[in-house]
């Protein structure tokens, strides 16, 4: 798993928005109890301090980005109009 391209991508380029199911933090609990006894994958990110984005079932391809020790993204939580928003953002040229 991992971020491949066929094309260069600049340093700073916005790569994708980290997509999932908006839940509160008084369901995250219960959510990865349930994940881990029928032994999913977790693919939980904090959005803001009362909401996380659970992309485990309904995510896209971002939650497979910069799983590493070595990473060459980071997050950002950004406001645009009414909506908060994780975008996964470069921290290198990647060819």
């Amino acid at each position: 798993w991992g971020l491949f391209s066929s094309k260069s991508i600049e340093r700073l380029a916005i790569l994708k928005e980290y997509r999932g199911k908006k839940i509160k933090h008084s369901e995250e609990f219960l959510l990865e109890i349930f994940y881990r006894f029928t032994d999913q994958n977790l693919f939980f990110f904090q959005l803001n301090k009362e909401n996380i984005l659970d992309a485990t079932f309904s995510g896209n391809p971002s939650r497979l980005i910069n799983h590493s020790c070595d990473p060459i993204c980071f997050s950002r939580c950004i406001k645009h109009g009414f909506k908060n928003s994780i975008i996964i953002v470069s921290l290198n040229k990647i060819s």
